[in-house]
């Protein structure tokens, strides 16, 4: 390689990480140019000085960081059987919410269907009435009479069926 021609700012880099990843022509290069090996020097000198700064003004530990221990920690009987209890307590609790909600909807279907059924019957005794107030004279009769809604008391009655 020529001498006037010296590794660039990216091949230095390359040389302080790894100096397998620079061609073997660029590692004699760099072995035997006194300005490249300066320039590597110098790049290292600025990293090495970076990574003191940065061990400098990190926070000192103030306590080591400690893991538990791999094994189940040991309880009471008593908050063992504190947290059954409460287990089945909130499953009770559930099983009677749950009763209570298909009774109220079992009801609410009961009491629809006599309602239903009562507003049949409301509705046939209405028919009933109407059928008693209808007028069941012929209509040849309600001719001679003049009316078409016939009013029907006693002297009517006498006109129609004498002597009852």
């Amino acid at each position: 390689m020529k001498q006037d021609v010296h590794l660039n700012d990216d091949q230095i880099i390359r040389s302080l990480v790894d100096k397998t990843d620079l061609s073997v022509v660029l590692q004699e290069h760099l072995a035997s140019c006194s300005q490249c090996l300066s320039a590597r020097k110098k790049l290292e000198g600025a990293v090495v000085r970076l990574g003191e700064q940065a061990r400098n003004s990190a926070p000192l530990f103030k306590k080591a960081i400690r893991f538990p221990d791999r094994q189940p920690l040991k309880t009471s009987w008593w908050s063992w059987n504190w947290r059954s209890f409460s287990a089945m307590g909130a499953t009770a609790g559930m099983a009677i919410a749950i009763i209570v909600l298909v009774s109220l909807h079992t009801m609410q279907q009961r009491s629809l269907a006599k309602l239903y059924d009562e507003m049949f019957k409301d509705e046939r005794f209405i028919s009933e009435i109407n059928m008693l107030g209808k007028n069941d004279l012929p209509p040849l009769w309600m001719d001679i009479s003049g009316d078409s809604e016939v009013n029907l008391n006693e002297e009517m009655l006498e006109v129609i069926a004498p002597g009852t």
